[in-house]
Formats: C-alpha cells, sequence, structure tokens
C-alpha cells in the first residue's frame, strides 16, 4: 500500500488516498466527514481501523474503516456521539478483549471504552488532572503501553501510573 498526495476538497480540507498493490491496482479516495485533526486511532487485530476524536465537528466522533476487496465497497462510517465526551488530543489502545481504552484529550481526565456495552459510560482518571498543567498543555495524547495482560502503563507529562 503507498500514500499519494491528497487532494484538496471542501474548506480546504483533505482526503487521503490509497494505492493498493494488488491484481485489481486501484486508487481510493476516502471521504472524511467530519475534522480529524488532533484526533487518535489504533488498528485492531482484524485490521479495522478505529479512530477518535479530533476538531470542532470531530471532537466526539467515532470513526471506522473495515478493509475492502474493490474501490466501490469502502469508505469511513462516522459514528454521532460515538464518544461520551470531546476528545482533542486523546490516546487508543488497544486491550486484550478486542477493545479499545480511550484515555484524556484536553481537560479529560477521564477514560471510555469502544466499542461500548450500552450507552456511554465515563470513568475518573484522576491522574490525569494531577499531571495536568495548564499551560503547556504537558499531558496531552498520554502515552499507554499494556502491561503483561491486564495492567495499563501510563505517562503523562513527567509521571506514571500502573
Amino acid at each position: 500500500m503507498s500514500l499519494r498526495p491528497p487532494t484538496t476538497w471542501l474548506s480546504n480540507m483533505t482526503a487521503p488516498h490509497i494505492r493498493c498493490p494488488d491484481q485489481h491496482r486501484f486508487v481510493l479516495d476516502l471521504m472524511v466527514q467530519t475534522n480529524v485533526w488532533c484526533s487518535s486511532g489504533a488498528v485492531m487485530p482484524n485490521g479495522t481501523l478505529i479512530q477518535t476524536g479530533g476538531s470542532f465537528d470531530g471532537e466526539r466522533k467515532v470513526r471506522i474503516f473495515d478493509s475492502c476487496s474493490t474501490s466501490n465497497d469502502c469508505d469511513w462510517v462516522e459514528i454521532n456521539n460515538g464518544l461520551a465526551v470531546k476528545r482533542w488530543y486523546p490516546t487508543n489502545h488497544i486491550l486484550p478483549d478486542d477493545r479499545q481504552v480511550v484515555i484524556g484529550g484536553r481537560a479529560q481526565f477521564n477514560y471510555d471504552f469502544l466499542p461500548k456495552n450500552g450507552g456511554p459510560i465515563l470513568h475518573d482518571l484522576p491522574f490525569s488532572a494531577k499531571t495536568n498543567d495548564v499551560i503547556p498543555e504537558n499531558n496531552l495524547c498520554p502515552f499507554v503501553f499494556l502491561i503483561g495482560d491486564t495492567n495499563l502503563f501510563i505517562y503523562g507529562n513527567n509521571q506514571s501510573i500502573l
């Protein structure tokens, strides 16, 4: 797979293009419908890309991109209000149970899980508030690592927790 320079469309936003070097050799224009600036995401074990948050109209979006076999059968699927709160500069991490945890973001001292079991549910993360320096916002996009199969190591600003 190789990337081609983006094409400008709608209000100076860009649409990425992907060239897949299989026997069909097609270029795919992906239509991103909301603002993905400062978003986060992770690729699931089955190859599905889950992308979350962003700026302005994208702050509470969950975007899903599944693999496809032709240029006509795939594009981003956007879920409105897929996140319980606005997420700008969050971090996503894959968990052993095939979910993702979405942590932090600007002024968000909590975490959320995808996919959800029911409605949006937030979990407080006091560590995020403790490590928050308003200027400069230096605990955006916390570093997250899975330790073993049950614990997360989270590093934000100049501190960490397990």
